[in-house]
């Protein structure tokens, strides 16, 4: 094998030196560029192609077979008629021209209607691009109208919204009050005092639930009964209720206590009824209530006191159950107190609702901060109020709601 080193000024002098001297067949084994002497530009490079040719290549290989091929034969025409050699001019103008070649037409199957239903297609798509393009542009004008409608309706709301957060009311009355205002198309701004005091007791006067007083019924025994947690003044409610219907009623009434477990209470009671002259039963055992409603039987009104249960207690729930067979007709009046927390005042009702409840008695408003209490638990589990209590004068302490009394009551306080 014959390997040479060649150097020029640019890679294609270069490997037209290796060409023009180890013919077309020769090897390239590397190349690489040599810096010249000199500084910055005026130094100028060289390459260096370092090539290779086998002058005894393998048998068999292609360069032997290529090797042992005859060499073309000379054309005819390559001498003149002396015998004197042509140039490769002379002979390229000896030679015939090539016969021009024939237009080839390209054809195609396709029909004219197709490509009008082709164009018609792509007319359709365009113009479904477009109605695209229109309809995302108009839902994102209709989104930005919102937004910014939202925006204005929250700015609105905000009074409404302080305003509830004030007078303790949960989220869900304060989401129903707050829908109200939404729709409350009169109304541009609550802003003013005056239109927000307006809008709140309207609205809260629509949401409150009231029940009627306690009254005796013709030719019947109205049996009522007071249950609740512990605490929560059931005694002294007992008291004023009976102190209520003797002025406006009379006297036919008879107190009961099933509360055997504190002493104070049944004692407490007695001293009631003395006080105002009505008899007082203690009552064990639930067969022992039967007979006391036939002692009585001729009682317009019959008052049952009982223990406070917690509501967690369900060994106590299910006993106070026994008491109170369905077919003795009482009304069961869910005592509450007004400064009981949230969750404490929910778990109460649920709890309770083991019995038939009829209405939601509040008590200790004078000693409450925030009575959206009146509004909201009425709200959450669909009772309606049928009496507040203020104090611990009997029989003064007791209110008869309404509707416009609740709202009020929320809004000012309890007074």
């Amino acid at each position: 094998m014959q390997v040479r080193v060649f150097e020029s000024h640019d890679i294609a002098s270069t490997l037209k030196k290796v060409k023009e001297s180890l013919g077309p067949d020769a090897l390239i084994l590397s190349t690489r560029t040599i810096r010249g002497k000199g500084l910055g530009m005026l130094a100028k490079s060289t390459v260096e192609v370092t090539a290779a040719i086998d002058n005894d290549p393998p048998p068999g290989s292609w360069l032997a077979l290529k090797k042992k091929r005859p060499p073309p034969p000379v054309p005819a025409r390559a001498y003149d008629s002396k015998g004197q050699g042509l140039t490769y001019e002379e002979l390229e103008q000896e030679t015939e021209p090539l016969p021009p070649m024939e237009k080839v037409e390209i054809r195609t199957n396709r029909n004219p209607a197709d490509l009008r239903f082709l164009h018609g297609e792509i007319k359709e798509l365009k113009k479904l691009v477009e109605n695209l393009l229109n309809e995302k542009t108009a839902f994102e004008a209709q989104l930005e109208d919102a937004g910014r409608k939202q925006s204005n309706e929250e700015a609105r709301l905000a009074p409404v919204r302080k305003a509830l957060s004030g007078y303790g009311i949960n989220d869900l009355a304060a989401e129903l009050i707050l829908r109200a205002a939404g729709e409350d198309t009169e109304t541009e701004q609550f802003e003013p005092p005056d239109r927000l005091t307006a809008f709140l007791r309207k609205t809260m006067n629509a949401m409150s639930r009231v029940s009627e007083p306690i009254r005796p019924l013709a030719g019947s025994q109205k049996r009522v009964a007071l249950i609740g947690p512990t605490g929560v003044g059931k005694t002294t409610t007992i008291a004023k209720l009976a102190a209520h219907h003797l002025q406006n009623h009379g006297n036919s009434i008879a107190l009961v206590t099933v509360d055997t477990y504190r002493i104070a209470a049944v004692e407490q009671l007695k001293i009631y009824g003395e006080i105002m002259k009505l008899p007082v039963e203690v009552v064990m055992k639930p067969a022992q209530l039967r007979r006391m409603f036939e002692k009585h039987a001729d009682k317009e009104l019959v008052l049952i006191d009982t223990a406070g249960r917690s509501p967690r207690d369900l060994e106590s729930l299910e006993e106070l159950t026994s008491f109170f067979n369905p077919a003795f007709g009482i009304e069961n009046h869910l005592v509450l107190s007004a400064n009981t927390a949230a969750n404490d005042l929910d778990e109460a009702v649920r709890r309770f609702s083991c019995l038939p409840l009829h209405s939601l008695i509040f008590t200790k408003l004078d000693e409450s901060v925030q009575l959206g209490t009146l509004l909201n638990i009425p709200t959450r589990h669909s009772y309606p109020v049928s009496y507040l209590t203020n104090g611990q004068k009997v029989p003064e302490d007791i209110l008869f709601p309404t509707r416009e009394m609740i709202a009020d009551i929320i809004m000012k306080g309890a007074g």
